[in-house]
């Protein structure tokens, strides 16, 4: 993947499955989608059902803080919606 590219689901959101064996394998895979350390952690704790309200309590971070890390993520992996974003989101094999 080259600078200024997004992942692209392979077919209607569908995401590459992650390797279950490797999470080192996982996360640089979200490294080349230019993710922050921050949004990797948003992922992890949407990952383990976390809503936003919680996410920023747990952040110590404003719940529009949070909902901008959301939608962040949602435009460097390339999707739009709720259902396209927990479908990437539980693909990832993130240690939860």
């Amino acid at each position: 993947m080259h600078y200024g590219t997004r992942a692209t689901p392979t077919r209607a959101g569908h995401f590459p499955t992650m390797s279950k064996t490797n999470v080192h394998t996982d996360d640089l895979f979200l490294k080349k989608l230019k993710l922050s350390n921050r949004e990797m952690e948003v992922i992890r704790l949407v990952k383990n059902g976390l809503t936003t309200k919680e996410i920023a309590d747990q952040l110590n971070i404003s719940f529009y803080t949070a909902e901008t890390h959301r939608k962040n993520i949602k435009l460097k992996i390339g999707v739009e919606g709720e259902a396209a974003f927990l479908r990437f989101v539980y693909s990832t094999d993130l240690e939860a």
